[in-house]
């Protein structure tokens, strides 16, 4: 299940985070979803995602957890 969803400043992707510790990025040019990306394992599991943004250049995004736990992503 979806908890947020957020466009890259220069439209390349669409990121939607979910329940289960997950960011599914659908990269807009070659219309196809991209292998999902994980964000660590918490001790009761996996986090339920609160959060996440891009950086200006699109080429970095960053994600919050529950346990306000940030993870950043190098994106190609």
């Amino acid at each position: 299940m979806p908890t947020c969803l957020n466009y890259s400043p220069k439209g390349k992707f669409l990121a939607v985070g979910t329940k289960i510790g997950t960011i599914h990025m659908y990269e807009v040019e070659v219309n196809d979803w991209q292998p999902p990306l994980l964000v660590s394992e918490v001790e009761r599991g996996k986090p339920y995602i609160l959060m996440q943004t891009f950086s200006p250049d699109s080429r970095h995004l960053a994600v919050m957890d529950e346990d306000f736990g940030v993870t950043l992503f190098i994106l190609g």
